[in-house]
Parts: structure tokens; C-alpha cells; sequence
């Protein structure tokens, strides 16, 4: 008996410690704070990174700037050239040329596909000298036109440095990529 309520009370002890950190998570990032961590992507690779924060923003108006190429430069700071290749309703094909960690300029070629319903952008590289370069911008609507974005992105250069080194680096940067967006939206 008294092993069962010792673990009734350390279960209700995890559920709401985790609860209430979400909790304080989710103020945070109301009040601009942008988490960046480690993730193991669909794929289950290391190396991945995973950021998630907040914008004061109807889903609309940021999937519309996620599937307008032309206005990435303005909140992309890494992005250095972006070509569309193939524009359909369901998906895109983008060349892009960008500054990856340590000043390497990489270039490659990415399929994004839309899934609109759940306001998901999934991308993996089909043509590149690259590795592998992967990722997501999912949209969660929330109440009072707020948006929960997170970002997901797998790069695997294929060179000498290890994708945990490129995710180390990157995770370094992605804070400029959410400031960059948040800044254009409220502006334009």
C-alpha cells in the first residue's frame, strides 16, 4: 500500500512538474524568447535542430511569407540567392545559395512540400553538394492571432565536419532567422 501511493505521488509529482514547465516555457516565448535544442529529426539523425518560438501573427500571413521566395532574403540573413525552379499548389523547387557555419557558401537544390490543412512545410535536398540538408516550419495556431512556429533542419555537409558540429554552429544562428521574421511581419 504504501509503495502504491509513493508512486501515485512521484507520478503526480513528473506530471505536474512537466506541466508546469511548459507552462513557463510557453510564457517565455510569449514574451520573445526563442528555444533552440537539439533534435533527432523524422529521419532519427543526429545532428538535427529543432527552434521553436512565438509571433504575434495570423498562420495566414506567415505561410504566406514561408511560400514567397522572392521576400526570403529580407528575413534570412544567411541567404545569400534563391531561384524558383517549379511553383505548384502542393509543393515548390528552390536552388538556394547560403552561408553555412565556419563561412562555408553551400548551394543545393530543395523539394517543399505543403501540407496547408496543418500548415506544415517539409523540404529535403534533391540535387547539391551537400550530404543531405532536410527540415520543417510547422504553424500552430494559437488564440489572440499568435502562431507557436517550429522549425526543424538537418545539414549534412559531407565534408570533414560532422553534422553535430554544423548543428552545434547553426543552433548559434537560428535566433537571427526567428528575430529576422518576426521583425519583417510586423513591419510589412
Amino acid at each position: 500500500m504504501l509503495i502504491r501511493k509513493l508512486i501515485i505521488l512521484i507520478t503526480l509529482s513528473v506530471i505536474f512538474t512537466n506541466n508546469s514547465f511548459a507552462m513557463g516555457q510557453f510564457e517565455r516565448m510569449k514574451n520573445g524568447e526563442i528555444l533552440v535544442e537539439d533534435s533527432i529529426n523524422s529521419k532519427n539523425k543526429n545532428g538535427s535542430v529543432k527552434m521553436t518560438f512565438i509571433i504575434n501573427q495570423s498562420p495566414e500571413k506567415i505561410w504566406d511569407l514561408l511560400i514567397k521566395y522572392d521576400k526570403w532574403p529580407n528575413f534570412m540573413p544567411d541567404l545569400e540567392k534563391v531561384i524558383i525552379k517549379e511553383n505548384r499548389p502542393d509543393h515548390a523547387v528552390v536552388y538556394v545559395k547560403a552561408k553555412a557555419p565556419l563561412g562555408i557558401n553551400i548551394s543545393y537544390t530543395l523539394k517543399r512540400i505543403y501540407n496547408n490543412k496543418k500548415y506544415l512545410i517539409t523540404w529535403t535536398m534533391i540535387e547539391g553538394k551537400a550530404k543531405s540538408v532536410d527540415g520543417s516550419w510547422q504553424i500552430f495556431p494559437l488564440k489572440n492571432n499568435m502562431c507557436k512556429i517550429i522549425y526543424t533542419n538537418y545539414v549534412d555537409l559531407g565534408y570533414m565536419i560532422s553534422p553535430k558540429i554544423v548543428s552545434m554552429l547553426t543552433k548559434n544562428k537560428l535566433p537571427n532567422l526567428a528575430n529576422g521574421m518576426r521583425e519583417y511581419l510586423k513591419n510589412n
